[in-house]
């Protein structure tokens, strides 16, 4: 199994972090979040944070997490709540269910129990791991509800959602996944909702930041 041994918090809306693209081990982090969301009460506003963690065996996983009591007290409080949530059916009618059997099949292989020995913290490949999550992620220290897609999302059977390259506004959040209200007149396909809206759910980690001036 796989232990997390340091998290990468490319932002937050709380300021018990130190800053943009702040590097720290994953109890740091997790003790950091864990107050974080203990002083926003659960009728109150929450703090949205970005964080990529990285693990022993040199994968990794990007997620936005909520930080509120009541909502989302860490990186291991969102797996948790991923898990159960996929696994009492909430993803059943979706059309990429298989992705999400296979995201939840990463995030059960998470030992969170068995702390990084000392050696698994100083050989884990910092500079290399980090130069690659910031190019892929494509950080952009911004409005961060404004968002624009890094990746094609498709349906099961390889049909076009929403191209690499959209813009749009989140208006939603639900678990790794975020609804957003996608700009009009763009020269991509975004495939439009029932209602005839350009609103779709689609994976955070498939967007980034948009700073509004991408030339």
């Amino acid at each position: 199994m796989r232990k997390p041994t340091h998290a990468l918090v490319h932002w937050s809306e709380s300021t018990r972090f130190p800053g943009e693209n702040a590097l720290m081990t994953f109890a740091t982090f997790e003790e950091t979040a864990a107050r974080a969301a203990w002083a926003n009460p659960p009728r109150g506003c929450y703090d949205k944070t970005q964080v990529t963690i990285l693990f022993s065996d040199g994968s990794s996983y990007g997620c936005r997490i909520d930080l509120k009591q009541g909502d989302e007290r860490g990186f291991r409080d969102h797996v948790e709540q991923f898990i159960r949530g996929h696994e009492g059916g909430c993803h059943d009618n979706w059309p990429n269910r298989e992705a999400f059997n296979e995201l939840c099949t990463f995030l059960k292989d998470i030992d969170f129990e068995t702390p990084p020995t000392d050696e698994e913290l100083a050989n884990q490949p910092h500079p290399t791991k980090l130069q690659f999550v910031l190019a892929q992620a494509q950080i952009m220290p911004i409005d961060y509800n404004r968002i624009i897609m890094i990746r094609d999302f498709r349906h099961a059977d390889g049909r076009p959602w929403v191209d690499k390259g959209a813009i749009g506004t989140i208006r939603a959040r639900n678990g790794s996944y975020v609804g957003v209200l996608f700009d009009e007149g763009q020269d991509v396909h975004i495939e439009r909702d029932g209602s005839g809206r350009l609103i779709q759910e689609v994976p955070f980690v498939d967007t980034a930041v948009y700073r509004g001036d991408q030339s």
